[in-house]
This record gives structure tokens, sequence and C-alpha cells, in this order.
């Protein structure tokens, strides 16, 4: 599994685009939010479709 954005401020959302800048190709998506404890808070699939 390859990490495609990490925000460490807490923001609460993603707006589609990669930490490199460069917008995320159409598909299925995994995500894991976690505590800066490292506990998982909440873990799920989301579709990006452009």
């Amino acid at each position: 599994m390859k990490r495609l954005y990490f925000d460490a401020g807490g923001s609460t959302f993603w707006d589609g685009y990669l930490d490199a800048g460069s917008l995320a190709p159409t598909g299925a998506y995994f995500y894991v939010v976690t505590e800066k404890n490292g506990q998982e808070i909440d873990r799920g699939t989301l579709t990006l479709i452009h």
C-alpha cells in the first residue's frame, strides 16, 4: 500500500490532490485516520470521480 496523502494538521477533507501536487487518478482509494499517538479512529474506502 502506498501513501498518497498525509495531513498532520487535522484537516477534515482531502481535495483529490496528491502530496506531490498532482491530481489523483480516478479510482477507488482506501483511507485510515489515526490520532497522533497512532490509535486508529476510522478506516474505509472512497471513490474519486473527476
